[in-house]
């Protein structure tokens, strides 16, 4: 094996920096790991209500801290409002406004009203303080969920 002018050879150079690597790592997944558990992971999901009350004690209820946007892009803004307050107000997070629709779609007149339907729900993750809008596209599909070729 060659060596360098500083005398180590390649093997050795690798061998010595690996070792650092793994105890730079090790400090670093100790850090993080204490972060993780100063900040649970939050779950949520579909609760539903009426109200905005109704649908804090039903987030409670199911032991969710995280919920899908309860109101639609045609809420109005006071309706909004009292969302977002209620669940600051309980420590809800807000994770997610569905925007499902096809916006890749060949079809001309349905990609125009998914890319409408995408814009109307980004303005409401932004109007409720939602973390993502979120979607899936796929150039051609029938059905809601799945993303394949139609026969």
């Amino acid at each position: 094996m060659m060596n360098d002018k500083n005398g180590m050879s390649r093997r050795r150079f690798v061998k010595a920096s690996a070792g650092v690597a793994i105890l730079g790592s090790v400090k670093s997944i100790r850090e993080t790991g204490a972060a993780a558990r100063s900040k649970p992971l939050r779950l949520g999901g579909p609760a539903g209500g009426g109200d905005p009350e109704t649908w804090i004690r039903n987030l409670k209820a199911l032991g969710y801290r995280a919920a899908y946007c309860p109101v639609g892009a045609n809420a109005t803004d006071d309706k909004v409002n009292a969302y977002a307050a209620a669940a600051k107000k309980a420590d809800i997070v807000i994770a997610e406004v569905g925007a499902w629709s096809n916006p890749i779609s060949p079809d001309d007149n349905q990609r125009k009203q998914a890319l409408k339907k995408c814009r109307d729900q980004l303005a409401l993750a932004d109007r409720i303080g939602a973390n993502c809008c979120v979607n899936r596209a796929c150039p051609s599909f029938r059905f809601f969920h799945f993303c394949r070729p139609t026969v």
